[in-house]
């Protein structure tokens, strides 16, 4: 197994939730009270991308998860709110592929102004269906043509929480509602030149690649078949369908600790602040419950000695000082998921971008981990391994963030039948206190022209 030391006593999440949480953003002079015309917008956006309105509105990215149901991915968006009424907390949560929204909120007030504003202003009229449960849970539905808004009252840790529950048609609501100036997702995008991107996002690409497999027995590790390979087929995808010069990709096999160091100081002394850099890590990983530490081992690690290891903290420290605009750390090793382990955080799902979504992220600095675990134990021969690559050489999009990325491995894992058996859970997130501005950038992988 590739991971030597993993223990199994870790309880496994229920479905693959984005570590930890989001920051929360207070309402400012420009973020007010949301309106009925936001909330028909975001959920008539099928053809937009929603992300730039919600976070037009405040919203931050708090988590996602697989609807148990319909086994459709589901976001789930929050911003904090203060006003005459003090503070309350609001979020959103769409899903794929549905055309029901929530919108869920904890102030009263709020509450009633918008269901009268929903009947005087928008024609809605109630449809006589109410329920109130001994729980004091109640229930109303108000409706126009085919739109349904409904609203469910829970009392919970002493106060009432609102989920306002929309199913919008275009027709019933459409002459309020004005297009968000942004261009469609999926169909258009690709009718758009890749060459086009080198206006819009600027910088190199760099990859440093590292696989180990020659550990040693005599040192109490065993050697790995794959992780060369794996590393290797990366490469291969890297320079076949993306925007990587050979060059600008380094592939470091079997590196002692002083290499694999020297390789991060090489690195930082060839990027500037406007190229992106990738680093992938495969081999043995290590986490010491003691200290509550993880490390990478490399090729001349010792099971019984930390001399040679390299920490989490060492990563960390390195990956500071690499001045980059957009940083992921892809990690397939044992308690690989440890790098975050303080200071978690969750990125967004992910959208199809377009090339203007795109240029928006280039305003940012964002430094992302995508990991094969947390902390359990995964195969030497690594299905993470395998489905990173098909799932970059296959990939039809032009710019293919990394959340996305994340979530077509996280997809695939869930839901193909030959990998039930599977206990990987892949991990993406934020790497705090290496330079990420909080700002909801990402790194994107551009395709080649062909």
């Amino acid at each position: 197994m590739r991971f030597e030391h993993c223990k199994t006593e870790f309880i496994r999440r229920y479905l693959l939730f984005f570590i930890a949480v989001g920051l929360i953003t207070k309402a400012n002079a420009q973020v007010g009270y949301l309106r009925w015309n936001d909330l028909f917008e975001i959920s008539l956006a099928k053809g937009v991308n929603r992300e730039g309105i919600i976070a037009d509105l405040g919203f931050v990215y708090e988590k996602a998860f697989i609807n148990s149901e319909t086994h459709k991915l589901c976001i789930e968006f929050k911003r904090t709110m203060q006003g005459n009424e003090g503070e309350w907390n609001e979020s959103i949560t769409y899903c794929e592929g549905s055309p029901r929204l929530t919108f869920v909120i904890e102030n009263p007030t709020q509450v009633f102004k918008m269901r009268r504003d929903l009947v005087q202003q928008f024609g809605f009229v109630d449809s006589g269906s109410h329920s109130q449960r001994r729980d004091k849970t109640f229930r109303t539905t108000l409706v126009k043509g085919h739109s349904r808004v409904e609203t469910i009252g829970k009392y919970l840790n002493g106060k009432t929480i609102y989920f306002i529950v929309l199913t919008i048609v275009s027709e019933d609501v459409n002459a309020d509602v004005k297009p968000y100036p942004l261009a469609p997702r999926g169909t258009e995008i690709g009718d758009a030149p890749v060459g086009t991107i080198s206006k819009t996002i600027e910088g190199n690409y760099y990859a440093l690649l590292i696989g180990i497999n020659d550990y040693q027995v005599s040192k109490g590790l065993n050697p790995l078949s794959y992780p060369i390979a794996d590393a290797t087929m990366l490469k291969e995808v890297l320079l076949s369908n993306y925007t990587f010069e050979p060059e600008n990709v380094q592939l470091l096999t079997n590196p002692n600790r002083a290499s694999l160091l020297h390789a991060f100081e090489q690195l930082r002394r060839k990027v500037t602040e406007k190229d992106n850099v990738l680093i992938y890590y495969a081999g043995h990983g290590h986490w010491d419950e003691e200290s509550k530490a993880g490390y990478w081992l490399p090729v001349d690690a010792e099971r019984e000695s930390d001399a040679e290891w390299v920490s989490n903290n060492d990563i960390v420290t390195k990956l500071r000082v690499i001045k980059c605009r957009h940083l992921l750390v892809v990690v397939d090793a044992c308690f690989s998921g440890t790098l975050f382990q303080t200071n978690r955080s969750t990125k967004t799902a992910g959208e199809i971008l377009n090339a203007k979504v795109a240029e928006r992220y280039q305003t940012t600095r964002s430094r992302h981990a995508l990991t094969s675990g947390a902390k359990e134990e995964v195969p030497d021969q690594s299905i993470f391994a395998q489905l990173l690559v098909e799932n970059l050489r296959q990939s039809p999009l032009p710019y293919l963030q990394g959340s996305y990325l994340y979530f077509q491995i996280l997809q695939a894992l869930e839901s193909n039948p030959g990998f039930s058996g599977i206990k990987q859970q892949p991990q993406y997130g934020i790497i705090y206190n290496v330079g990420d501005d909080g700002k909801g950038g990402d790194f994107i992988f551009i395709r080649q022209k062909k």
